[in-house]
């Protein structure tokens, strides 16, 4: 039950406080097929939750804690009511390979999100998504720039690194060898 979940956990005793499953029934191991050993009756789709958590201060005295997963979806809780889902968000089509994977980053009001659903096709693999923290309300979203690759390991718009925030600029990397500049306010490309 606490698979593919966010926890709380006391730090002094290390006892789970809540938790919070995200997508139920997501257990998988690779090599794993029916009839095999060791192996779930009924594999998941593998949408672990690929990125650490936010936790970020919310008007009128509230918080939340982001979390993004696998499956492409960002999701806003309630760390103060044992992990209730306050929001959700799709930012990719999400896979065992993509999604949103290794970092998002946040400011006061937002949170940014990388996409990085290495599967899709190399066009279509990136993006960068603004949310807001209070309600996961999309403020942008901008597509990865058309590639100048044409072939080979490497030529994919997924945006697979951790993104980076400071006033006024959001930072992305993607897997074509790019790191890019955004700005906060609309998503532009800086540089």
């Amino acid at each position: 039950k606490t698979s593919d979940s966010v926890m709380a956990i006391d730090l002094k005793t290390g006892k789970m406080l809540w938790f919070s499953q995200l997508t139920p029934a997501d257990a998988f191991v690779v090599g794993c097929r029916p009839g095999v050993e060791n192996c779930p009756k009924e594999v998941g789709p593998d949408f672990d939750i690929g990125t650490s958590p936010i936790l970020r201060n919310l008007p009128g005295g509230k918080r939340v804690l982001v979390v993004g997963q696998k499956s492409g979806i960002m999701w806003g809780v309630d760390p103060d009511n044992e992990g209730k889902v306050l929001w959700q968000y799709r930012a990719g089509k999400g896979s065992a390979l993509g999604g949103i994977e290794w970092g998002t980053a946040a400011d006061d009001v937002n949170v940014y999100i990388p996409v990085s659903d290495v599967l899709a096709p190399p066009n279509e693999a990136g993006g960068l998504h603004a949310v807001k923290l209070a309600t996961g309300e999309k403020v942008w979203s901008t597509p990865a720039p058309k590639l100048e690759c044409n072939t080979g390991r490497g030529c994919t718009g997924a945006q697979s690194a951790p993104a980076s925030v400071i006033p006024g600029v959001v930072f992305s990397g993607s897997v074509d060898g790019h790191l890019r500049a955004y700005s906060t306010t609309d998503g532009s490309i800086l540089w």
